[in-house]
């Protein structure tokens, strides 16, 4: 995955979308490939991942009450990021 995605790059960094249980995806990738990841944009979803290596700066989205997410996991995915990288943009949608 990572070796086709390098070519779709215009030096920039790719933006990942991930939603809901695409998020743990969009999470890896990021760190996994952080010289080719540079925006990481979360819906509905949580994960972990090692964000140590990670370069991208984030952003979530998420319902203020979801049954599926906990508060809790958004909190706690939310510091870890922040933690990790310190690039965290996140945005709690209040539906």
């Amino acid at each position: 995955g990572a070796v086709f995605l390098s070519g779709q790059s215009d030096g920039r960094g790719l933006a990942v979308i991930g939603f809901s249980m695409g998020v743990p995806y969009a999470l890896a990738l990021a760190s996994a490939a952080p010289d080719l990841v540079g925006k990481v944009v979360l819906f509905y979803g949580t994960g972990g991942a090692d964000f140590s290596t990670s370069r991208a700066a984030y952003l979530g989205h998420f319902a203020a009450n979801d049954p599926y997410e906990p508060r809790e996991y958004v909190d706690g995915l939310e510091a870890t990021i922040r933690h990790g990288t310190g690039k965290w943009g996140g945005a709690f949608v209040r539906a």
